[in-house]
């Protein structure tokens, strides 16, 4: 064959014989791999494969050479060829968990992980470094945020770990943090409660952050800062939309400013949540009554008409839950 390479054009410095069978090839490339001559290690594999288009063997090696010369895709066609040849070998499906790694294609890499560990879990060992690897940068990343306010950056590589290992709690909770830096308070309840199902111990940051929403809402409606207050419970609702506390206490933002229409809303939404609002509710409506009567002897009848009609509009009927 014209395009048959021999061995000792390729390997002129050797002194033994020329191999001639798969085997021999895969021997030498092995040999060359591991003294990390990765260029003839590929060599040697292409001959093997040359002999037997269908030894796996072969393709996995060369797979690992062309990792050693950190050409990533090139290692995953190879790879893949090893894995669809001999699909239980783990050691492939390793390799490529880590060829997609360094490509930061990482939902690729972890299924390759997963996988290497389906065929022997001896292999999580590797599969939990680099998840602990990539929460470790999303950690720095978060930071370093600290003093330029980047928290996207630390978001993203938080998603990054979460795409190779969907199974991490840690994840899930430092990337709720982030999304909270951001302002993004329906994802973060969302990754926190997705933290929570996978780990019960982190229900204590959610209930936290829950609290330290809340807690800013109250400063802010304590100084007669209403419409602040009415952001940060409206986030609270955002994070945590069962919270009856953060309807009652929107509820209450609202009636100050006398918008006693979303005020009525938010206490009928607090009573749905947590009946033992409904007191609440009932003592609002009276004051609004009582308003509407004193006005009425004053003789200040347009004002006691439209206190009426708010009253009406605190007191409509809650919608039955389904």
């Amino acid at each position: 064959m014209t395009n048959e390479i021999t061995y000792n054009q390729v390997f002129p410095n050797a002194s033994d014989n020329t191999p001639t069978t798969k085997e021999e090839w895969l021997n030498v490339g092995s040999a060359y791999y591991k003294a990390k001559h990765y260029p003839e290690a590929i060599t040697a594999c292409e001959q093997a494969i040359r002999i037997d288009p269908k030894y796996a063997s072969a393709y996995f090696a060369k797979g690992l050479a062309l990792i050693g010369l950190n050409l990533y895709d090139e290692a995953i066609v190879a790879l893949q060829q090893a894995a669809k040849l001999n699909p239980q070998n783990s050691g492939i499906f390793l390799a490529k968990g880590s060829a997609f790694y360094h490509l930061k294609r990482y939902e690729e890499a972890g299924a390759a992980y997963r996988q290497a560990i389906e065929l022997d879990s001896n292999n999580v060992n590797a599969y939990t470094e680099q998840a602990r690897v990539l929460v470790e940068k999303a950690n720095n990343l978060y930071k370093f945020a600290y003093f330029d306010l980047n928290y996207e950056e630390a978001f993203t590589a938080y998603e990054q770990a979460i795409f190779f290992n969907p199974n991490n709690a840690n994840a899930y909770s430092d990337k709720a943090r982030a999304l909270c830096k951001l302002h993004r308070y329906g994802e973060a309840g969302s990754a926190y409660r997705q933290a929570i199902q996978l780990d019960s111990s982190k229900a204590e940051a959610y209930t936290e952050q829950v609290k330290a929403l809340l807690d800013e809402g109250r400063v802010f409606y304590d100084r007669g800062r209403c419409e602040e207050a009415i952001v940060a419970f409206e986030q609270v609702i955002q994070f945590d939309p069962s919270n009856a506390n953060a309807n009652a206490e929107l509820a209450r933002a609202f009636y100050k400013l006398q918008r006693y229409e979303k005020a009525g809303a938010a206490f009928k939404q607090a009573v749905q949540l947590d009946p033992s609002y409904l007191d609440v509710y009932a003592d609002q409506g009276k004051l609004l009554v009582n308003k509407g009567e004193a006005l009425y002897e004053l003789k200040q009848y347009q004002e006691a008409i439209t206190n009426k009609r708010l009253n009406l509009i605190l007191a409509m009927p809650m919608p039955m839950k389904a």
